[in-house]
């Protein structure tokens, strides 16, 4: 990003973050209180292991050839494909997006996601009570969406696989989009930090939220998802900034991971209905809570160094009922204009004199 010698040091060690900085946690169900994986630590670890094995000698393809890491919950294969052909090329996002709702989900794995969780209310058993008398439980989606529901959530579930020429179509096409290239990227490289990866293989930050992470980044970028991609491209341009830089594809990866928190409270449900769509509600959701985070960083002129303390604000702002509804919002209306700047105290002293003298 340009940073000088001094920067860089200082961004790594930013990059490297401790056990609770908010970005790019696996997606899976926890029981409540346990503490959520951490995906950077067990990320890191992995591309310490790649190092190794590259010094040694060992060029063997990790299993799935996904670079998982122990424990790793995704499936390599967890969904038998019906007969449907893969998408032509140049790949579109209602195509890419179509490939995977089209999949048939195995059983045990259907039992296996979590697509609905209960908001916690404060007040206890009364607050629950009152909660409900207000009226402010959340709409239940329709019988009709409940199969796309779970389609949402087994891409999720689903691991980056290199046999598959879809998944490859779709991450290289999300690079070239953003990038604004023209030839398809090699698979591993160090040029996958330009997009904001951690690492040389993408797919080691894709455990987060799977193959969801990455369809929902290239309906960010793709232009046919019925967002304008000027939304994409000026995120993606404060994220290369010198001084307000911050890792595009992990951080899309957390947003997804907000999108299906949101899902599983109900929060789209009402506007999944309406739309008769799952899909199309969470891509609501994913664009609009993109936009109310570059709003928080660029307005606030955030740096790494508070990228944990913004990230958690604006993940417990966007999962809350009144931040669905906001991202829902943003997602109509777009990336609103910067507010002016503040002019320096002396200035606004010499304005308020001249006022006052006329």
């Amino acid at each position: 990003a340009g940073v000088s010698e001094a920067e860089d040091a200082e961004d790594a060690d930013a990059r490297a973050r401790p056990a609770g900085d908010g970005f790019a946690r696996e997606e899976g169900s926890h029981a409540a209180g346990d503490e959520e994986p951490d995906e950077w630590d067990a990320a890191n670890a992995e591309r310490d292991a790649e190092s190794s094995r590259s010094a040694a000698g060992d060029c063997s393809t990790p299993v799935g050839s996904s670079a998982r890491a122990e424990g790793d919950t995704l499936a390599t294969a967890p969904r038998q494909k019906k007969a449907c052909v893969a998408p032509s090329l140049p790949l579109s996002y209602s195509a890419a997006r179509a490939y995977f709702a089209e999949d048939e989900i195995e059983p045990d794995l259907r039992l296996s996601l979590e697509v609905e969780e209960t908001p916690a209310h404060s007040g206890g058993c009364c607050g629950f009570l009152l909660a409900m008398v207000a009226g402010s439980k959340p709409a239940k989606v329709s019988a009709s969406l409940v199969d796309e529901r779970y389609a949402v959530f087994a891409a999720a579930k689903t691991a980056l696989d290199d046999s598959d020429a879809t998944h490859v179509h779709l991450l290289n096409a999300t690079y070239m989009r953003f990038l604004g290239t023209s030839t398809p990227p090699a698979r591993v490289g160090a040029h996958w930090e330009r997009l904001g990866f951690q690492g040389s293989d993408p797919a080691t930050d894709l455990r987060g939220c799977g193959m969801l992470g990455l369809l929902q980044l290239f309906c960010l970028v793709a232009g046919d998802g019925g967002f304008d991609a000027a939304i994409a491209s000026t995120i993606f341009a404060l994220s290369r900034d010198s001084t307000y830089e911050f890792p595009m594809a992990p951080l899309g990866i957390n947003v997804t991971k907000a999108a299906l928190k949101a899902l599983r409270l109900g929060h789209l449900n009402a506007t999944a209905n309406s739309l008769g769509s799952v899909w199309d509600a969470l891509d609501r959701f994913y664009v609009g809570a993109w936009i109310e985070f570059f709003v928080r960083w660029r307005d606030g002129k955030c740096t790494m160094a508070r990228s944990g303390f913004v990230t958690k604000e604006w993940e417990a702002f966007v999962t809350s009922a009144k931040g669905a509804k906001r991202a829902l919002e943003l997602a109509d209306a777009g990336i609103p204009p910067e507010p002016p700047a503040a002019k320096p105290a002396d200035e606004a002293e010499g304005e308020e004199e001249e006022e006052e003298e006329e």
